[in-house]
């Protein structure tokens, strides 16, 4: 009884680090080794933030254009992500594209500011995910956001589970320490079977793109940083999560 006491707690633990890393919703004190062993429990609280902004999406499509409804939505998970992986994107793109050394890139990425690259990428990526979601009926962007928001954080949870840190440092590196190679499989299967779920045959383009986009944003970390941190997986994390959405798109509108 004691040890099924223990599991549970560490259960509950990992879970509620996982989703206080993620989100903004205040889930009380948690402890670091919560927090490193959280990421397993990633593509779920993806699952949840896509319910969230499919919610709104379908919800307020009922009453105002799709491009209304596509822009509330995303702002939504926004909101309650606090532009996490946004942040992360933004950052990769300032370090990759104006920083001419590992150093220098590495000096970047721990600079909260944005630049002309960072700000570009967003604005970009932004314009995309909101036109991709408002192309869709309300019920397949629904279950597409679902998808995507699940299978996004899949694969930067695999990318972490694969890479080497650039640096010995910081919460990717301990996060990497601690990853445990059976919760990895479990949290993305689990990733996967909700994307089966929510989306059908579509959901193998949506597992490919996601290798795809999640694949070369770990060879371009590799070859100008040496390694991945946060920031990368947090790239990889909205790269793919768009690259899904588009595949989507493609899907509903063959031969249009």
């Amino acid at each position: 009884m004691t040890r099924v006491r223990a599991n549970k707690s560490a259960f509950l633990g990992t879970l509620r680090a996982a989703i206080g890393f993620l989100t903004r919703v205040p889930m009380g004190r948690v402890a670091v080794a919560d927090v490193d062993a959280a990421p397993p429990w990633f593509p779920i609280v993806g699952a949840m933030l896509g319910v969230v902004g499919g919610v709104v999406y379908a919800g307020v499509g009922r009453t105002m254009p799709p491009t209304v409804a596509a822009s509330l939505a995303i702002a939504t998970g926004l909101l309650i992500t606090g532009a996490f992986h946004y942040d992360g994107l933004a950052d990769v793109a300032d370090a990759f594209g104006g920083g001419w050394t590992k150093e220098r890139r590495l000096e970047i990425l721990n600079d909260s500011r944005h630049g002309t690259y960072g700000v570009v990428t967003l604005a970009i990526v932004l314009i995309i995910q909101v036109s991709s979601l408002a192309s869709l009926s309300r019920r397949h962007g629904l279950f597409v956001l679902i998808a995507a928001e699940t299978l996004a954080r899949a694969g930067a949870v695999v990318l972490l589970a694969v890479m080497q840190p650039a640096r010995t440092r910081g919460l990717a590196a301990s996060s990497a320490r601690a990853l445990n190679r059976s919760s990895v499989y479990v949290g993305v299967g689990a990733g996967v079977v909700i994307a089966i779920v929510a989306i059908g045959w579509w959901s193998i383009a949506a597992i490919a793109v996601v290798g795809v986009c999640v694949g070369l944003v770990g060879l371009l970390a590799q070859k100008k940083i040496g390694g991945m941190v946060g920031d990368v997986l947090g790239a990889a994390e909205q790269i793919a999560f768009t690259g899904v959405l588009v595949v989507c798109v493609a899907l509903a509108y063959p031969g249009r």
